[in-house]
């Protein structure tokens, strides 16, 4: 949603009430409430472990030490079959279901999880399914157009086609099916609608309206119907009782489809979930909407986005199996507050204690206790990318645009609440190598796995960098990604991605930074407080307990 910041002040005030009150119900991170996941075959894994643990006064028996293979990228396989089971039976035999709230991913637990077999036969099998339901329904399609189309008669005929084919996918001016269809299908609802009322007989006029109207609900499901109803009732006020109580049956309806396809879409794929996703789909939004999930399904099979960060996939151990491809929503964002969804579906908190050298993870833990006692005390360097920003215009969510507004909320957020302060790069261009004294927050792009030495980072610092892929690694000595540059040069927690995650992905600044600098939360409360997904990319890496600014 876009505010101008007027009205984004005027809101944080409001939020920020319902924050404390939100965090008073659920209380403060503690250390009793955290586990420590470490490699059983590593020591350095295992001295970590243990350091932390005796830092923070986690009870030793709340180490968790699993056989690990080495490198940064663990099978998919070995994921499901070993390790993920091995945690959850750890979990269960030490009764932590109900106490463990976070975990802590140490020196040498794997980064991320690769992805699915592509050419296995379980995505075969699916793409098969798909592609024929697909066809058939195109095909249903097409014959109710055609229907539609020749109850319209000679107003169609004089229309000039726009449209060829059925939604022809492959050609520039129709590069998705669905759009062909809905272009089509508006056009002959049109036409078909005309000539209904134009028949002089009123018996001829309501059957013909009676057979139109089940062509739409085929066509475009439940929501074309309470659409054109509430319509109706908008621009006839005469006939709002009249229509009202068929609206709200349908409206009715129509939401508990919906309530249970939210719930199908966290089940694992399989095609019994499918058919009956499509059956559901089928109700609310008709063909035209089971062709849109289809052709949704088909694109995100084939390219089989089956990884994920090792730390979001930990996050949601205790769940049953789920869907794989892509994401899930992250319950504990505070979108979905009250929801009782977080109860169905429990979330581990999750970070990460790993730096590129044994020696600056263990200054990672010190320096996150020291700087607790006095506060983090510095500058926030805010970079955006200088978009072109229209007032009243509302922005597209996850798009350039909306990053960039929220980097000059969290400068409007900050400035007014707090006395930091607040150095704004408006321009395209990056901060220069060495512009940037006493850093203490940052966040900022676009400079893709190319970090650029602007910092002198204070002790504490925490920041992340909006780019793809900057956390794909924390050891490799040649690499520049941002998230292992920034902790060699000394930031003390950072966000990032182990893969290409989609803009979205990243935690809104205005929504991360505030909560932060509000200083009631631990690190990892504020960073899954604002993620926006799990089983997904991202990472947070730094000791989930530190809170920067818990002295005022």
């Amino acid at each position: 949603m876009h505010y101008p910041f007027a009205r984004t002040l005027a809101f944080i005030a409001l939020f920020s009430a319902a924050v404390t009150a939100a965090t008073e119900v659920r209380g403060e991170l503690k250390p009793e409430e955290v586990a420590i996941l470490a490699a059983k075959n590593s020591k350095a894994s295992h001295d970590v472990a243990a350091y932390y643990a005796k830092a923070r006064g986690i009870p030793p028996a709340q180490i968790c030490e699993i056989e690990m293979p080495s490198g940064e990228t663990l099978p998919r396989v070995k994921w499901e079959k070993e390790i993920r089971p091995a945690i959850r039976r750890w979990i269960a035999e030490n009764g932590l279901q109900k106490k463990v709230r976070c975990f802590v991913t140490v020196w040498d637990v794997p980064l991320r999880i690769g992805p699915t077999d592509a050419n296995g036969a379980e995505i075969k099998r699916r793409l098969y399914y798909l592609e024929v339901e697909s066809r058939r329904r195109e095909r249903e399609m097409d014959k109710v157009i055609a229907e539609l189309e020749k109850m319209a008669g000679s107003r169609m005929a004089s229309e000039p086609e726009e449209i060829s084919g059925q939604g022809d996918s492959e050609s520039k001016e129709n590069p998705s099916k669905v759009d062909g269809y809905k272009q089509r299908l508006e056009k002959a609802l049109k036409y078909a609608q005309q000539a209904v009322q134009a028949q002089p007989d009123e018996a001829s006029r309501q059957a013909s309206a009676q057979q139109l109207q089940q062509m739409a609900a085929v066509s475009g499901g439940l929501a074309i119907l309470v659409n054109g109803l509430g319509n109706t009732m908008q621009q006839d006020p005469t006939k709002r009782d009249q229509l009202r109580p068929e609206f709200e049956l349908l409206r009715g309806r129509m939401m508990g489809f919906i309530e249970s396809r939210a719930m199908l879409d966290g089940q694992p794929i399989d095609v019994d979930r499918d058919l009956t996703m499509l059956a559901t789909i089928d109700r609310t939004n008709g063909l035209l909407g089971s062709i849109e999930w289809l052709e949704g399904e088909l694109a995100t099979t084939r390219k089989n986005e089956t990884h994920a960060a090792f730390d979001s996939e930990l996050s949601l151990v205790l769940w049953p199996d789920y869907n794989l491809l892509r994401w899930h929503p992250n319950y504990l964002n505070d979108h979905f507050e009250g929801s009782g969804l977080r109860e169905l579906r429990p979330i581990l908190m999750v970070s990460r204690i790993e730096a590129p050298t044994l020696k600056l993870t263990q200054a990672m833990i010190d320096t996150a206790i020291q700087v607790e006692k006095s506060g983090l005390k510095g500058t926030v360097y805010l970079d955006l990318r200088g978009m072109k920003i229209q007032e009243g215009v509302p922005i597209q969510p996850g798009s350039y645009e909306e990053y960039d507004q929220s980097l000059l909320q969290t400068e409007e957020l900050l400035k007014a609440q707090t006395p930091l302060k607040v150095v704004v790069d408006r321009e395209q261009t990056l901060f220069s190598a060495g512009s940037c004294p006493e850093a203490a927050l940052y966040c900022g792009w676009y400079s893709l796995a190319k970090y650029v030495p602007a910092f002198q980072w204070q002790p504490g610092s925490v920041g992340y960098h909006l780019a793809s892929s900057e956390a794909t690694t924390l050891r490799a000595a040649e690499s520049e990604v941002w998230c292992k540059r920034m902790l060699e040069e000394g930031v003390c927690a950072t966000i990032g991605p182990v893969n290409e995650p989609y803009l979205m992905a990243f935690p809104r600044p205005h929504e991360f930074f505030p909560l932060l600098v509000a200083g009631e939360d631990t690190l990892v409360e504020c960073y899954y407080r604002t993620l926006p997904y799990n089983s997904w990319m991202m990472i947070l890496v730094g000791d989930p307990l530190y809170r920067p600014y818990a002295v005022k």
